[in-house]
């Protein structure tokens, strides 16, 4: 492993793997006796005969339970969790339908729970956001009977003294009868019970066989750190398990972000799904690709591969029907309900994002509305787009997502080569934002991402334009102002309105906005903007910029009207 994942492993275990036995069992030995406590937050919808809860982290949570889940060690925050969730459910009743979610290892808690919980909750659902998979529980390894801190050192380093291996305990512990069909056997146990006598016996037994020391040093090894509990709670998990396999189990829905190194590392159990991906089912493990990511990136970009990053998931929600584009899906392929995670961002989400790339490009470059302009009246309507499109392509390349050559498409940033650098701002959804605007919009979704607005008091960029209601009395729709990724500074967005009036020329009599027609002026063929009754030019400014009027059959006398308001006198 490199340098980098070693420094990725740190900031996840709060422990370098590198250290000496020594340092590393030290620093375990006071974050498993440091307090820690979880946090609950509990909504019941009576209408929809429903419960929800929410594990949250203490702000002084330590990182042992980190270590704790992928050692395969269940510790006191697991019980702590499954008693809440059994409080609840004995408190409101059976009769509602139980939702538990949870971001990272508080997501662990929540399937911990929802599993403990399996044959005595008529209706749950656990919901997991970038969690840390619990797929070590579900098999014992044999670390489990050392103890927390032996048990996490050998998980660290592969060794605590020698010729001591977990595997070499699992098979002894098999030979012995302790284990039998991948759990505790029925003569070690007393229902969610351990015989601890009969099982301390059995593993000095076995420690003094495979470790060169002293039967009293072994007695003392099994007396200090052997613990019941950590069997118990294996044990009595794996039995649960079980039986939601043999239920066909479908609760367990985890939602991953395929950059997000603690949810890719921590193998699952229940369905996995890559909400960056289209839904597509996980993978475990870190992918070559990633791996190479963590390698390249600076360490001051690691954060962004490691933090849950729960916001990522709030675009993905259907908030209101087609808010999310035609082409989205959930998870099983159908169409969306409202509250699903679907496998597009909402079109609010990429409004806010368009604007928000064009405020930062307009600090950058104060002449920027009036290329985007000119863009859009010699290229077409998409040509905006294309320079939205690179940016995301910048910000992929800062993430080291993609390589710099050939990297730019439009012709703004193949000019304008040097306007960012590796400070600039990243978007941590650029890849799957860049997927959905290239593949599963529609010409008439990608219109509603900005507007050109042309009228008497001159031209407008429209960003997060809000639909008038049609009733008259109730003003613009969707006015609620959403902040998207409010909790990193350098991140949020939100998708207020935004006016931008494009310095331009003092207008001329001898041009007309508004137009659609881009080709040379003949009155005779005109039968769309002449109005001859009223001797005046009609546009309507939703048709986008026009053409010059160079035809000797045309008046500069003549009125013009847009939206039927006469600009005669500004034009």
């Amino acid at each position: 492993m490199g340098d980098n994942f070693n420094l990725v492993l740190e900031k996840i275990f709060g422990i370098n793997p590198d250290s000496d036995n020594d340092e590393i069992l030290k620093k375990l030995d006071n974050e498993i006796k440091s307090e820690k406590r979880i946090n609950t937050f509990v909504h019941k919808n009576e209408d929809e005969n429903e419960i929800v809860i929410n594990f949250s982290p203490d702000e002084n949570t330590n990182k042992i339970t980190n270590l704790c889940i992928a050692a395969g060690l269940p510790n006191d925050d697991f019980d702590r969790a499954e008693k809440i969730y059994k409080s609840i459910v004995k408190e409101a009743g059976n009769d509602y339908n139980y939702t538990l979610q949870g971001v990272a290892n508080t997501g662990s808690y929540a399937q911990y729970a929802g599993i403990m919980a399996e044959g005595s909750v008529n209706n749950q659902q656990v919901l997991t956001y970038n969690s840390y998979g619990l797929k070590s529980f579900t098999e014992f390894n044999g670390n489990e009977f050392l103890g927390y801190k032996i048990g996490i050192l050998y998980y660290l380093n592969g060794a605590f003294s020698k010729n001591l291996g977990s595997i070499q305990i699992y098979n002894e512990l098999v030979n012995e009868g302790v284990i039998n069909k991948g759990n505790i056997s029925g003569r070690y146990r007393s229902g969610d019970t351990i015989k601890t006598s009969n099982m301390k016996a059995v593993i000095f037994k076995i420690l003094n066989r495979l470790l060169e020391l002293d039967e009293s040093e072994v007695e003392e090894l099994v007396e200090n750190h052997f613990n019941p509990l950590i069997v118990e709670r294996k044990m009595r998990f794996i039995d649960k398990y079980q039986q939601y396999l043999n239920n066909n189990g479908d609760y367990l829905i985890n939602y991953i972000m395929s950059y997000n190194i603690p949810a890719r590392l921590f193998p699952h159990i229940g369905s996995s799904y890559f909400v960056d991906a289209s839904l597509k089912q996980s993978e475990s493990g870190i992918s070559p690709a990633l791996m190479n990511r963590i390698e390249e990136l600076e360490e001051d970009r690691l954060d962004s591969l490691i933090n849950p990053h729960y916001e990522c998931f709030q675009p993905y929600v259907l908030l209101k029907a087609g808010a999310n584009g035609e082409t989205a899906l959930n998870r099983s392929g159908s169409k969306p309900q409202i509250g699903n995670i679907c496998s597009n961002v909402s079109l609010d989400y990429l409004k806010a994002l368009v604007k928000d790339i064009v405020l930062d490009l307009e600090k950058k470059d104060k002449d920027i509305l009036k290329k985007l302009f000119r863009y859009h009246r010699i290229q077409g309507s998409s040509a905006m787009l294309e320079v939205i499109k690179d940016r995301l392509r910048y910000s992929m390349f800062l993430q080291k997502k993609t390589a710099e050559y050939n990297l730019y498409k439009s012709e703004y940033f193949k000019e304008n080569r040097d306007l960012f650098n590796e400070n600039d701002k990243i978007y941590l959804l650029d890849e799957a934002v860049l997927e959905q605007l290239e593949s599963r919009m529609s010409k008439e979704e990608l219109n509603q991402l900005y507007q050109w607005e042309l009228t008497g008091e001159g031209i407008f960029l429209i960003l997060c334009g809000k639909e008038e209601s049609e009733d008259e009395n109730s003003g613009k729709q969707d006015d609620s102002i959403i902040e998207y990724h409010g909790s990193d500074s350098k991140q949020k967005f939100d998708n207020s309105e935004e006016r931008l009036k494009l310095e331009s020329n003092e207008p001329s009599r001898n041009r007309i906005y508004g137009s659609s027609r881009q080709g040379r002026y003949i009155e005779e063929l005109d039968n769309e903007y002449l109005l001859k009754d009223e001797d005046a030019y009609q546009f309507n400014n939703s048709q986008g910029a026009g053409f010059e009027i160079l035809s000797e059959n045309t008046s500069p006398e003549r009125k013009i009207k847009i939206d039927g308001r006469d600009i005669s006198i500004e034009y």
